[in-house]
């Protein structure tokens, strides 16, 4: 090759080489412009969504983008905290004990061919709100076409269609929970027309859903100065007519329209019961079986005291055991820690006591008071069972006693002041 080809050969892998180099740092050079650029429009855009957009759109977007916690490492079937849940509703199926007789009338109404309606009644934390989650997780499985939905009426609400947005954003959360491949539900907006409300039902229903609307707290819509008519209640009440709906309620008493004896729920509520004290076996377990899970084991001195002075009401209950939990992880036994907890227990209830006898009409808070004082009082037969019913009161040889040694107590010294 003589030398004026080598060199020509030199040159055009210089050439080549140099164009080479050219498009990689023109490549380079694009993509840092395209990196500016995009970091720019990210910049922009965030300043529009920022001036633009809702903070509650913007609240959305960022809930979307959260991620999950990291999980600890230690054993999952550790268990940690307190056993027993004094006040707050129970959400986790296990924990919730008793109420199986109530279970399978609301799996009876839910689950006909042509869906009925139940009204549950009970006194304040009697476990009517544990009683409706546990109906959801019961619904799960067994039955996939029927979605409960848990409706809070002490929710705050301004107008009818204030409430009518809520029953909708509730039940297509409820419908996305059960149908797993159902796109996320659209944001809606506060306020909805009733006609979007009673389609949306109509159309899933034509899809073989059915929906049971548990209403929670049921009396609280009837609260002076509630934005609810009778318009409003009759048409809830026409929304069986709408598709495969029934409603489960749960209040004190029937709930009646303000300043009056007379409700539009009252003809389509197959069914009442009342959400009372347990039998005397799961009241047992409620004590025992909390405490085995975090390795205590009560003698049976211990349970038949903690029945004892508080009779067979969850909430009072699960008090008075976890008072006896901490007076043992403290180190106390025995009579000690018995006498601890009756003091203790007998203070704490006082104020909840004081807000029972509130919902309690005249003639059922007397009753209380003859039967405190005497077992065998002549009271009238509708005022006991009522009583009963709720939990305050069980019949005995003899006539009837106060269910649990501290509203006994209460009570007698509410008799003598």
């Amino acid at each position: 090759m003589s030398a004026i080809e080598i060199i020509s050969l030199v040159a055009s892998i210089v050439a080549i080489l140099t164009a080479i180099v050219g498009v990689w740092y023109q490549g380079r050079a694009l993509k840092h412009k395209d990196a500016e650029l995009r970091h720019k429009i990210d910049l922009d855009w965030k300043e529009f969504r920022e001036k633009y957009t809702s903070p509650e759109t913007r609240m959305y977007d960022w809930l979307d983008d959260l991620g999950k916690p990291v999980k600890s490492q230690e054993d999952a079937n550790v268990e940690i905290g307190f056993p027993y849940l004094a006040g707050a509703p129970v959400r986790r199926p296990e924990l919730f004990y008793g109420r199986r007789d109530l279970l399978a009338n609301v799996i009876r109404c839910a689950s006909g061919k042509q869906m009925a309606s139940m009204s549950f009644f009970g006194a304040r934390k009697a476990g009517k709100t544990s009683f409706l989650h546990f109906v959801e997780y019961s619904l799960a499985d067994p039955y996939p076409q029927i979605v409960p939905v848990y409706l809070d009426a002490q929710t705050p609400f301004e107008s009818s269609e204030n409430f009518y947005a809520y029953m909708l954003r509730e039940t297509m959360q409820a419908l996305e929970k059960r149908k797993q491949n159902v796109a996320r539900y659209p944001d809606l907006p506060k306020e909805v027309p009733f006609e979007m409300l009673a389609e949306f039902l109509e159309q899933a229903s034509s899809k073989q859903w059915s929906f049971l609307m548990l209403l929670d707290e049921f009396e609280s819509l009837v609260v002076k100065d509630s934005p609810f008519d009778e318009k409003f209640f009759s048409a809830l009440r026409s929304l069986i007519q709408k598709g495969q709906i029934g409603w489960v309620t749960a209040s004190y008493r029937f709930v009646y329209m303000p300043e009056t004896t007379t409700s539009p729920f009252a003809n389509i509520i197959q069914d009442t019961d009342y959400i009372g004290a347990l039998s005397l076996q799961d009241a047992q377990r409620l004590i025992t079986e909390p405490a085995a899970r975090f390795g205590h084991f009560y003698e049976k001195e211990d349970i038949d005291f903690l029945i004892r002075i508080a009779g067979r009401m969850p909430f009072m209950i699960q008090k008075a055991a976890l008072l006896l939990y901490k007076a043992f992880i403290n180190n106390l036994r025995g009579k000690e820690a018995r006498s601890h907890v009756l003091n203790t227990f007998s203070i704490e209830m006082e104020h909840y006591f004081d807000s029972q006898m509130k919902f309690l009409e005249e003639n059922e808070y007397q009753t209380l008071l003859q039967i405190v004082g005497d077992a065998s009082a002549d009271c009238k037969p509708a005022d006991l069972a009522v009583l009963e019913k709720y939990g305050f009161i069980e019949q005995v040889s003899g006539g009837y006693q106060i269910l649990g040694q501290t509203l006994a107590d209460y009570l007698y010294n509410r008799s003598k002041n």
